[in-house]
């Protein structure tokens, strides 16, 4: 099955501003907490009421404090519902929802969209746009979140904040301690090991953002922790899960949000005030807008930016970006133009050792956005959105420029292909086809129903072929095969 690639001044300083932010991924915690998820998942309905009962039970098991934060994370995220309804009656006034929100056919999954918060005049207290009108200044409280089970991202971190400080409790933290350490944040060295917790306010790249936009007011909550020497983030909305286009509410655990290192979250969570980033080299507003639009699976799947750490890419009619990533891992990309994913092919994905090199051409001078998505080989999982850039193309290489039409086997078999690199081929000349394909034992481009063996050196195919039909398609037969299995497909002309 193929590929459908349809649905698929500042620089130095945004380059040092990479280089100190981006640390090695976080590892992925591989069945670290499937035991207390488990426990935390299978609470008994008649102590979920009151928020002591609730926190006793889920921590009853746990070895230590991140597994006690765990146990609430996975259970706040399971049972509280985002208030879409209310986000959605105030994104709606602000902003147009485009197919660049909508999920593409194949490749992005609920599992990684993001959630943006509604506006400050909708998110306090479930009273205005929401639905649930509260009394007149009746203020937001945890119990009133957990008797609802509905919130929006104040009232998500509010009752994680606040299970969280029975925990403080439960280690014989006094609440006077807490407030003085918090006050003396910036003097915490790493032999402060007492546990703490914080309601951080601030901005977001969530739902319906448009990358390197700024902000008009902060729109999301989320939460910091102290944990055993140093500050890490949990967010419960975004682990939750997401609106999609139609308004409601897709429940979709995100582990990702559990623990994140500030320097990774810095790319979409920037805090009012910037004390909160917890990092060593501080992020202006600025440069946060301006930095790359980077999705979990880009730290989930171990990947870096070798090119363009910025969210906004200036170039001609073209662009190639490097990206380091395990050999292990998949990349594929789509165009939006004019806010729809474009109908051709005009972005190419080439593999080599330790990375991908994307290519993406530009019909026409403008403003695109250039998605790309990964997923790991072999693996069951559809595409996850992975990066999203904007790009100010100069000039357009024309509405028939554009790639060949990319097969499942290509990207599978991480081929690389030299030439001819043109989807449109000019018909009746005699072309130069070369391709590397690791594992194959034969390759052939076929013209029609003729085909044409290609020679080969080291895994590398290559001969001239006269393009005299129709249809033209690069296959290859792999080891343990009889059968060939196509890898590109071109138009003539």
């Amino acid at each position: 099955m193929h590929i459908n690639r349809v649905f698929s001044s500042r620089r130095s300083l945004l380059l040092a501003v990479f280089s100190v932010l981006v640390i090695p991924v976080s590892l992925l915690r591989a069945g670290e907490f499937d035991e207390i998820d488990r426990h935390a998942l299978n609470a008994p309905p008649e102590i979920v009421s009151n928020l002591d009962s609730l926190v006793d039970y889920l921590v009853r098991p746990a070895h230590n404090e991140a597994e006690m934060l765990r146990a609430i994370f996975r259970w706040i995220t399971a049972n509280i519902v985002y208030d879409s309804e209310g986000f959605f009656a105030a994104f709606s006034t602000q902003f147009e929802i485009t197919p660049a929100e909508e999920k593409p056919e194949n490749k992005q999954e609920a599992s990684s969209t993001r959630i943006e918060t509604a506006p400050a005049e909708v998110k306090t207290a479930n009273k205005e746009g929401t639905g649930q009108p509260e009394a007149a200044g009746e203020e937001l409280t945890p119990e009133m979140v957990l008797q609802k089970r509905i919130a929006n991202c104040d009232g998500y971190s509010l009752l994680m904040e606040a299970m969280a400080k029975r925990v403080q409790q439960m280690t014989d933290l006094t609440q006077k301690a807490i407030v003085q350490r918090v006050q003396q944040i910036t003097d915490l060295t790493q032999k402060d090991t007492s546990f703490k917790i914080v309601k951080i306010k601030g901005f977001a790249k969530g739902f319906g953002y448009r990358v390197a936009s700024g902000f008009d007011k902060s729109n999301h909550a989320w939460n910091a922790v102290y944990l055993n020497g140093e500050w890490k983030m949990i967010d419960c909305t975004w682990g939750a899960g997401h609106p999609d286009e139609r308004g409601q509410f897709v429940s979709e655990f995100e582990d990702y949000y559990f623990l994140t290192p500030p320097a990774e979250l810095v790319y979409t969570h920037y805090p009012e005030d910037p004390a909160w980033q917890f990092i060593d080299r501080k992020v202006t507003k600025d440069e946060f807008i301006g930095l790359a639009f980077l999705w979990p699976a880009f730290y989930k799947y171990g990947m870096h930016l070798n090119t363009h750490p910025g969210a906004i890419i200036q170039t001609g009619g073209e662009v190639e970006i490097s990206i380091g990533a395990p050999d292990s891992l998949l990349l594929d990309a789509d165009l939006i133009g004019g806010g729809q994913l474009l109908e051709g092919n005009y972005t190419f994905i080439q593999n080599e050792q330790g990375g991908s090199r994307v290519k993406a051409v530009f019909p026409r001078p403008g403003e695109y956005v250039l998605r790309l998505y990964s997923k790991v080989n072999g693996s069951e999982e559809p595409y996850k959105e992975t990066l999203n850039y904007k790009v100010l193309a100069s000039a357009g290489e024309g509405e028939n420029i554009g790639f060949p039409l990319v097969y499942e086997k290509f990207l599978s078999n991480r081929a690389c292909l030299y030439e001819p690199l043109q989807g449109r081929l000019k018909r009746g000349a005699i072309v130069s086809f070369k391709i590397k394909v690791p594992n194959a034992v034969n390759a052939a481009v076929v013209v029609d129903d003729r085909w044409e063996q290609l020679a080969s050196v080291d895994s590398v195919f290559g001969g001239e072929v006269t393009v005299d039909g129709a249809s033209v398609g690069i296959y290859a037969r792999f080891h343990g095969s009889l059968d060939y299995d196509c890898l590109l497909e071109y138009e003539t002309e």
